[in-house]
């Protein structure tokens, strides 16, 4: 098959030196031209705009309507994706090394070049603008992979968070959404309410229903709450098997019941009846409802214990019922029983081994890093393998003294893990350790550190612990007791869960805090609070000061990392940019990041 010929545009206004080109590419039978001769800048740039299949660019650079680099930057900068070679007469090594340098492919004196010297410019100009087409196609092709790629992670991420059958959240990710709306409302102070509602049994004996009813009857009832929750900030999760949770935030309990009966009345109108029952009994939905303004120290799992409680008892009152119930009704009991159940889980947990690390890793956002920074997250495991966060129970236990035992266990667990995965590897990395009160209040912590340390030839430096904001100044001197004891190991020290009130860190100032992590709340309302977005940068200059860095917790959005990085904020963690991980799982998926020296210091 015969290749296309070669179109090129010849603009010059010597029609001498036209000709001797024309002759020029004539005796190059190799090359297959077609040519155009135009002799002003506003010809060549007609022609450009009305014939795409151009080529290739001679120009001369005296024209009659523009001379020297003007000439040049008229052409160029209105077609810089064309080939373009300089004929020229002007010999001037700046004007040379100014057009090349701006784009021109090559610069060819009049006088000084043949036949075959104009042929090799030509070929090498159009060979440049093949491999720079091909690899703007790789790249456009690139762009467009990685942007499949980021949109099917990003699937995969909500798949990981949705329940398949209803599109609901998976009680995982209700788990989180509801621990984040009783910190935001616990600091505005505003009520928050969960319906609890169960699909209730048949009260005879039957024959197992098919998985396809089933899944088609729950379906149904998940389309009857979508439509019935409104807001976007409500949240609708699939609890368990047959059980969904609804989480109302700034509604009072009031609002709770009607919203729960309005699913009631829609469900009964549903009119869908259970197949094996042999008197058509229809299905029916009991709700326990409840509704409280969450407070300090109370702790998230009162507030679904409540809503339990309210089922239960709507379950009594037969098939089909809403009931609702305060916490200030059974607070005491509901206090006490909360605690105990606990207090029994994680005692169990220590003795049974139930515990499992997590780590969310702190990245940094101003500068390069090689040292990972990686948060120590604590998780209770049940027997069904789901993972609860301590802050679904720990504020109603945490002043428990066998709380410095979990402390222990995390300790000794995360070096005995470090070191099992690695064994003579070395990872270059810091681990943060939250501290309870009751490990503060001890003070008796380096001893364990240290012999820690030296059982496992650990680097010291290579672990921060971290101390709440909160518990530090309830017990201001076993905190900074505690602080330069490690800190004495050569340990890192972290001031946890800063607040809005910045001149505290003056009080805190004995501590000698390497970092300042601010509290996920106030890092959320930057962007909508100018009042806050201010009292962080304040934050940011009192911490330089201290020579302190700042790490931002629960970041959420690009909006707001954004907002971090204006402000000059050292570090960032939280899920946008990625989900805690079990330990081994987040290190053994980034074997890129061991490294076989540990030898070197770190600095915050």
């Amino acid at each position: 098959m015969r290749s296309r010929k070669i179109h090129v545009l010849i603009i010059e206004d010597d029609e001498q030196d036209a000709n001797i080109v024309r002759r020029y590419l004539d005796n190059m039978p190799q090359l297959p031209l077609i040519l155009q001769h135009k002799h002003t800048v506003r010809e060549g740039i007609h022609v450009l705009q009305n014939n795409d299949f151009i080529d290739l660019i001679l120009l001369d650079l005296t024209l009659s309507d523009a001379k020297g680099l003007d000439t040049f930057h008229q052409i160029h900068q209105a077609f810089p994706q064309k080939p373009l070679i300089i004929l020229s007469g002007n010999s001037n090594p700046e004007i040379i090394k100014k057009t090349l340098h701006e784009g021109a492919v090559d610069f060819l004196i009049k006088g000084t070049f043949d036949s075959p010297s104009l042929c090799y410019s030509i070929q090498h100009a159009l060979e440049l603008q093949k491999q720079k087409l091909e690899l703007e196609l790789q790249n456009s092709t690139l762009q467009s992979l990685s942007k499949q790629l980021e949109i099917a992670q990003a699937e995969i991420k909500k798949l990981k968070t949705i329940d398949s059958l209803t599109k609901f959240y998976n009680r995982t990710q209700f788990d989180d959404v509801f621990l984040s709306e009783w910190k935001r409302l616990q600091r505005e102070e505003q009520p928050l309410a969960l319906i609890l509602c169960e699909l209730d049994p048949i009260a005879t004996e039957m024959d197992p229903v098919s998985t396809t009813w089933e899944d088609h009857t729950l379906h149904k009832i998940a389309e009857i709450m979508f439509h019935t929750i409104k807001r976007p900030a409500d949240c609708v999760a699939r609890y368990s098997e047959n059980q969904f949770v609804i989480l109302l935030p700034n509604t009072d309990i009031l609002g709770a019941t009607f919203i729960a009966e309005a699913i009631r009345i829609q469900v009964q109108k549903l009119g869908i009846a259970y197949l094996s029952s042999p008197y058509h009994q229809p299905i029916t939905l009991s709700f326990g409802v409840t509704g409280h303004i969450p407070r300090h120290p109370e702790a998230p799992s009162l507030l679904i214990e409540a809503a339990h409680q309210a089922l239960i008892g709507a379950k009594a009152r037969g098939r089909h019922q809403v009931n609702w119930q305060t916490i200030r009704d059974i607070k005491s009991e509901l206090y006490t029983r909360q605690t105990l159940h606990w207090v029994s889980k994680l005692h169990q947990a220590l003795q049974n081994d139930l515990f499992q690390l997590y780590v969310q890793p702190i990245h940094p956002l101003n500068r390069t890093s090689s040292i990972e920074r990686l948060d120590i997250l604590l998780r209770l495991c049940d027997q069904s393998g789901r993972a609860y966060a301590p802050e679904m129970f720990l504020p109603r236990i945490e002043q428990y003294d066998f709380m410095a035992q979990i402390d222990q266990w995390v300790i000794e667990n995360l070096l005995l893990e470090h070191t099992q995965i690695y064994s003579n590897r070395k990872f270059d990395a810091v681990y943060f350790i939250k501290l309870s009160a009751a490990t503060c209040k001890a003070g008796n912590l380096s001893e364990l550190v240290q012999q820690q340390l030296n059982l496992y030839d650990f680097p010291a430096n290579h672990l921060c612990f971290a101390i709440s904001e909160s518990v530090a100044l309830k017990d201001l001197s076993s905190a900074v007791q505690l602080a330069q004891s490690l800190k004495a190991l050569g340990c890192q020290i972290a001031i946890d869960d800063f607040g809005v009130d910045f001149k505290t860190l003056r009080r805190l100032r004995p501590m000698n805090a390497d970092y300042i992590k601010i509290n996920g709340e106030l890092v959320e309302s930057i962007t909508t609070d100018p009042i806050l977005h201010g009292i962080v940068g304040s934050i940011k200059r009192v911490a330089d000061v201290m020579n302190s860095k700042i790490i931002a917790k629960q970041v959420k959005s690009e909006v707001t990392l954004n907002s971090l990085d204006n402000l000059g904020i050292n570090y960032a963690q939280g899920n946008h940019f990625e989900q805690s991980l079990p330990l081994e799982q987040y290190i053994s998926s980034n074997p890129h990041r061991w490294l076989t020296n540990l030898d070197a210091c770190l600095s915050p």
